[in-house]
């Protein structure tokens, strides 16, 4: 048996991102209609990011849900108020599923391009500096941080209002003009 081209990949990894790729497919329209019907908040069946229960602090994702809640409403200011780097990402998870499907399933060939080295260090090295920014409580680093416009209640038609995540309680300790959040430790 003589081996296919060598960036063709083996049968079974194929039939594994088929798979994959088939089960996103089928998952994804009910996810973004319970995205759609349901706002994000306290009390409602998302879960919360686990590492701002634990530290308090906002990590790069926070955010995201809402995010994708406001894009699917259509109101691009709350998206990016929510999560800035989500905004940017979603055109190119959509290109991503696209062609991964185009590829699997129509044996289209995926393009040669790839990025390159320093540019996926440059947008891994973005993250860590959004996510660190996103942090410091001091103005203009303060609007990186998950918040609701001003005057912008349930208003996109979502079928019910659940409310707010509040920051867990915390402690803010200021050294010279740097102010730091810390969660308290928790009691039970």
């Amino acid at each position: 048996m003589t081996p296919g081209p060598p960036d063709e990949a083996p049968l079974h990894v194929r039939r594994n991102s088929r798979f994959v790729l088939l089960l996103l497919a089928l998952l994804l329209p009910p996810g973004v209609v319970v995205l759609y019907r349901f706002e994000p908040g306290e009390g409602t069946f998302y879960p919360p990011c686990p590492f701002y229960y634990l530290t308090g602090l906002y990590c790069a994702g926070c955010g995201t849900t809402r995010c994708l809640h406001a894009l699917l409403h259509g109101d691009l200011a709350q998206a990016f108020a929510s999560n800035v780097f989500a905004v940017l990402g979603v055109p190119y998870l959509v290109y991503w599923f696209v062609r991964e499907c185009l590829t699997a399933f129509l044996d289209v060939p995926p393009p040669r391009r790839r990025l390159p080295d320093w540019a996926m260090r440059a947008i891994v090295g973005l993250v860590f500096l959004f996510w660190v920014l996103r942090n410091l409580t001091f103005p203009p680093f303060t609007a990186l941080a998950p918040h609701r416009l001003e005057g912008r209640g349930n208003q996109r038609g979502s079928t019910m209002k659940v409310g707010t995540v509040e920051p867990p309680p915390a402690v803010t300790f200021r050294s010279g003009s740097v102010a730091m959040r810390v969660r308290q430790p928790s009691t039970y």
